[in-house]
């Protein structure tokens, strides 16, 4: 905001309290013998040591002021180029020190800051323009009614409190308001260093410093900041209509944009569309389509397929090759929504009907051509399958090893939930999951969760779990409505059994673990102490934990060890070219963190005295 008030006034931010003057007549004359051009050469002003040395073939039009080309150069391509103005066309332009602009058809009421550089590229601002800052997105519902508000400094926190009506209205109409009035400038803005190459055009646009575009189509009516290591890149084809963009983002190959907000190091990719829409941080958006949807950080999104009218806040989740997550349009309106649980899978080939609601359903997966109902299921780390148990994989030739001994008096279109399947079977997916949310993460600024087994998972499945042990009159086979959550789906009264089971475990490792921790500030593993000064935990509670861990081991190791021996059994040299599972990255990793848990736990012990 600051650099939007110091850009109204002329030469303001570019040349903070510097004089400018009129051009001198031998200064005239260099120009005109070097090809230069001027409607009113009285109506260009530049800087007292100004050298018109390396402005070249340039036609100026209209007031422009100029500053200081001397030393630096710059690359296009694999040549170098001396900074200054060359074969363009300027109007309404104030061109900062060193900057370089190099066969440009027109730069027309564009602020260009100190060594940004321009190429080969169109650039135009408008009498008025807030740069897509003060829109109201309507993240959530296609037709609108769930609005998130769109402004550079918006937080994840706020984002998601404006999407579940948190916020007075009207409060947020008069903030968004002053917001987009603080931010409105006569000229679009080319910040400092920032590089634009070859791009059809870029309209009406504040391109802060930190921002690589190179072969863009077109840029329009958008806010784009980098940040210190956090570059901006827009790539080759690449439309973005009044987006607002965050440092770290990446957009490429021809990806269509409009109407959206991308936090830090988001972005969209391979012909990625993205309309209307909140993408979070750390999630990138590639070759498939999100409309109308508040997408959470972390989310995978790889392959040609589509989310409509989702909200998503938790992220963290993968969206299969093919999968519709999108039947928000009942034939009468398109206002269906989808509430996503935090890291939920939807397989490929999918089809997720509307409305629905998995919020309290975190890390669930849904299998691969499942057709679900619409419904609420309220089952953590749970897989729905089809009824019929005809599941060969649930995705990438995952084996779900489940047999198929359903009776045929099911009413049509209901699939079969196991809860707590994640975390019996394939719990190498959830430790996968925080490791690979820690290594991607480029927000360190960010206060971020990456372990799925935190606090709010854990409520989840203990009130997953009073509903389970809540069946008054057990029977082999539960039909929708008959237990609670269930939402369209059947429940085996043994996958109902071994469920509570399972919740339990994981509600005492998670006690246990959080007793043992490391204090705030402790490194955990060979750093830190447990309860140091105020007494440690029984040594049966040490016992216990570090027993857990092994087991945690043990199922990590048997979930991958499920892929080995399917693929084994399928490709014959399956061996020769694929890790053995004890050597996969993620089994190694949750075997080191146990081994430096049990020193850590042992020493804290040895030095009370005490053993176990």
């Amino acid at each position: 905001m600051a650099l939007c008030r110091s850009l109204r006034e002329p030469g303001g931010a570019v040349f903070p309290g510097r004089k400018l003057r009129n051009l001198r007549g031998a200064e005239i004359r260099v120009l005109l013998k070097q090809g230069n051009i001027a409607s009113d050469w009285g109506e260009l002003r530049v800087l007292e040591d100004f050298s018109p040395l390396r402005v070249y073939g340039s036609f100026f039009l209209g007031p422009c002021i100029l500053g200081v080309f001397a030393e630096k150069t710059h690359r296009v391509g694999r040549a170098s180029f001396p900074s200054g103005i060359f074969y363009s066309s300027l109007s309404n332009v104030i061109v900062g020190d060193e900057a370089f602009i190099h066969r440009c058809p027109l730069v027309s009421r564009c602020v260009v800051d100190a060594e940004a550089s321009l190429a080969d590229c169109r650039v135009e601002g408008e009498d008025s323009s807030s740069f897509g800052n003060g829109m109201l997105l309507g993240a959530g519902i296609e037709t609108g009614g769930r609005t998130v508000p769109a402004f550079y400094d918006l937080d994840c926190a706020t984002a998601e409190a404006a999407a579940r009506g948190k916020l007075d209205a009207e409060e947020l109409k008069g903030f968004l308001a002053a917001y987009a009035g603080a931010a409105c400038l006569p000229s679009s803005y080319v910040g400092k260093k920032s590089v634009i190459h070859g791009a059809g055009l870029v309209s009406a646009s504040f391109i802060g410093p930190g921002v690589r575009i190179r072969g863009a189509a077109r840029i329009r009516g958008s806010t784009l900041c980098g940040g210190e290591n956090a570059e901006v890149e827009i790539g080759a084809g690449c439309l973005i209509d009044e987006a607002i963009v965050r440092p770290g983002c990446r957009f490429d190959s021809q990806a269509l944009v409009s109407r959206s907000f991308f936090a830090d190091c988001s972005g969209a990719l391979r012909q990625a569309k993205v309309t209307e829409s909140w993408i979070g941080p750390n999630t990138s958006i590639a070759e498939g389509e999100v409309t109308a949807a508040f997408v959470g950080p972390f989310v995978s999104f790889h392959h040609q397929s589509l989310l409509i009218a989702a909200f998503w806040p938790g992220g963290r989740g993968n969206v299969g090759h093919g999968a519709n997550v999108g039947s928000n349009h009942s034939s009468r309106t398109a206002d269906g929504e989808l509430w996503a649980g935090e890291g939920m899978f939807f397989g490929l080939g999918c089809n997720i009907k509307y409305p629905a609601d998995y919020s309290c359903s975190p890390y669930t997966v849904i299998a691969s051509g499942v057709t679900t109902l619409p419904q609420r299921v309220e089952y953590p780390f749970s897989l729905i399958i089809p009824q019929e148990g005809g599941c060969p994989g649930i995705s990438s030739g995952v084996s779900s090893g489940i047999p198929s001994d359903i009776p045929p008096a099911i009413p049509p279109g209901c699939n079969r939930l196991i809860p707590a399947w994640v975390l019996s079977d394939n719990f190498y997916l959830v430790e996968r999951c925080k490791r690979k949310f820690a290594q991607r993460s480029r927000t360190p600024h960010l206060v971020q969760e990456f372990d799925p087994l935190h606090a709010g998972a854990i409520r989840l499945m203990g009130e997953a779990r009073k509903r389970l042990a809540a069946v008054e009159k057990p029977k082999d086979l539960y039909f929708p409505g008959e237990v609670p959550g269930l939402g369209g789906n059947i429940l085996l009264e043994r996958d109902r059994l071994r469920a509570i089971q399972t919740y339990d475990w994981f509600i005492r490792f998670a006690w246990l673990r959080d007793l043992l921790r490391p204090p705030c500030g402790g490194k955990g593993g060979d750093g830190g102490e447990a309860g140091e000064g105020a007494g440690s935990p029984p040594a049966e509670a040490a016992e216990e934990y570090l027993a857990c861990l092994e087991r945690l081991c043990r199922l990590v190791a048997e979930a991958r060890q499920k892929d080995a021996i399917l693929g084994e059994k399928i490709i014959p040299d399956y061996a020769d070219f694929h890790a053995r599972p004890e050597e996969d990255e993620c089994v190694a990793a949750v075997r080191d963190f146990a081994e430096a848990e049990k020193r850590r736990v042992g020493a804290l012990y040895a030095r009370a005295g005490g053993g176990f």
